[in-house]
């Protein structure tokens, strides 16, 4: 956490002492893909948790505080999804979809090839898990049969159903810090297309502490996106 006090009176002090004859701001939309990691300790050799793919869509406003630093804001929509399966085929496919506004401070820097400018961003986000839908197959103890040695066999079946939020025990508000490297081409030079890179690691627990012994569970989510991007001089 005092890393991130240092990143906020950074930023800050950047914005008390602008370079106002660079002073530009640009605006840019992307979509792309995620793949996240929960990072939890099961405790159980049966139990095996799994990256899950999902999407992401965000704005991003730049505010150009020297030639080569920027801040910026990218407020948007990010699944953080992960499933869960154990030796007898039972699963669970679990699809988080968060809110997110990461904050950063970003270097830009121009390239060799003409019109081409390579970033780094590195800053921190707050994140509200706005729904969980979950999918899978899973024992239904009221189907009941026989197998040929007349032992009873539980059947699996297909679920599918939105979590209910437990305000006792789901931790809805994510806090962690962010990076993100990209490549932007003008095309003229107003407008912009870019391929980029996002890594967002949570520092906050996924549930509330309720019992002793608890094991935490943080998000690592990886991102690729392509975006547009439109410059106010």
């Amino acid at each position: 956490m005092k890393i991130l006090k240092q990143l906020f009176l950074l930023i800050l002090f950047l914005l008390i002492q602008p370079d106002k004859t660079n002073a530009q701001t640009s605006i840019s939309f992307d979509a792309g893909v995620t793949y996240n990691k929960l990072d939890f300790n099961a405790n159980n050799i049966n139990v095996v948790m799994t990256s899950k793919q999902g999407y992401i869509t965000n704005v991003n406003i730049d505010y150009q505080l020297t030639r080569m630093l920027a801040l910026e804001a990218s407020p948007g929509v990010l699944q953080k999804n992960y499933s869960i399966k154990n030796n007898t085929d039972i699963y669970q496919n679990i699809n988080n979809t968060y809110i997110q506004l990461p904050i950063s401070i970003k270097y830009k820097i121009k390239l060799i090839i003409n019109r081409l400018i390579a970033s780094g961003s590195l800053g921190t986000y707050y994140a509200y898990w706005l729904k969980s839908n979950i999918d899978g197959l899973a024992p239904n103890i009221f189907d009941l049969s026989l197998d040929t040695e007349n032992n009873e066999v539980i059947k699996l079946e297909r679920i599918r159903y939105t979590h209910g939020f437990n305000s006792a025990q789901d931790d809805r508000s994510e806090l962690g810090w962010a990076g993100k490297i990209g490549l932007e081409y003008k095309v003229i030079n107003s407008f912009s297309c870019s391929l980029k890179g996002h890594y967002y690691q949570s520092l906050t627990d996924q549930q509330k502490h309720t019992i002793e012994l608890q094991q935490p569970r943080y998000n690592r989510t990886f991102a690729i996106s392509l975006g547009l991007g439109y410059y106010f001089n």
